[in-house]
């Protein structure tokens, strides 16, 4: 799950999930001095958060239910490198997934953020959702894949006109005809 093509100064990634033991690990990559963090993971309610490179540099680590809060009284900083940032304690598994939550500023929805040491923002990768369950052959989390191997568009098979589930009703030629068979030639002309 690690992302080693790291192309921010800051890559994470959910890592070694234990839903029995209600732990795991995120892992980081960082080209840049990280003095701060702020992240909410979703699929889980979290229970504690240490050890790693955040506790290693003395920071306070602050676990809500769903957010974990990282930064140093002392101005201590994480330097450059990879490894293990937290291991998250967590109860109430629920779900397929255990994700960063979205991260999309311009919606509103901006709870994650990692900061250098004068308290700007990082760029970051939140990596992919971790799945406990494991992928099935369509590469869907604990899903049950189909029986005739057929993949598209997660477990459903595509119509022709290219709709996920679809029953061919939705084609339609370049004359808006449904399933027509009026075709442009070559002036663009249907």
């Amino acid at each position: 799950n690690r992302n080693r093509d790291c192309s921010s100064g800051v890559c994470l990634s959910i890592e070694n999930v234990d839903t029995d033991a209600g732990t795991l690990d995120i892992y980081m990559i960082n080209s840049e001095e990280v003095a701060g963090f702020q992240f909410s993971i979703d699929g889980i309610e979290i229970t504690g958060a240490e050890s790693g490179s955040a506790e290693d540099a003395g920071f306070t680590i602050t676990a809500g239910s769903t957010t974990i809060i990282g930064f140093s009284l002392t101005g201590a900083i994480i330097s450059s490198g990879e490894g293990l940032l937290i291991t998250v304690s967590f109860s109430d598994f629920v779900g397929t997934e255990i994700c960063f939550a979205e991260n999309d500023c311009s919606t509103g929805a901006c709870s994650n953020v990692i900061s250098d040491a004068i308290g700007v923002s990082v760029s970051t990768e939140w990596g992919e959702c971790a799945c406990p369950a494991g992928l099935d052959e369509c590469g869907v989390c604990a899903g049950s894949g189909i029986s005739d191997g057929a993949c598209d568009c997660y477990g459903n098979v595509e119509d022709e006109c290219g709709e996920c589930g679809g029953d061919n009703s939705t084609c339609a030629d370049c004359a808006d005809v449904p399933n027509g068979d009026n075709v442009e030639d070559n002036c663009g002309t249907c």
